[in-house]
């Protein structure tokens, strides 16, 4: 097992094997980056959906079970949710 550094692209999907644990979300510079363990050997790849709100936006009742955790940049307050 490994610890791998994922960024998602553009449409805010990570590609890793299918058995994984995310270990954490985190902004760096000014991308949201996904830190995951994983076994590089497995095969079989699934896709995750990595993507943020900021506070007041609009979210859709279902969303609630993908939230993952909170960021603050300064005076900004950013929601991320992993699907």
């Amino acid at each position: 097992m490994k610890i791998y550094k994922y960024v998602p692209d553009n449409q805010g999907r990570i590609y890793l094997p299918e058995e994984h644990y995310i270990l954490d979300v985190q902004d760096q510079h000014g991308n949201l980056v996904v830190w995951a363990i994983v076994d590089p050997n497995q095969l079989t790849v699934a896709y995750r959906e990595v993507y943020s709100k900021m506070t007041g936006q609009d979210i859709d009742p279902e969303e609630r079970k993908y939230y993952y955790k909170t960021l603050q940049h300064g005076v900004y307050v950013e929601h991320v949710f992993v699907k």
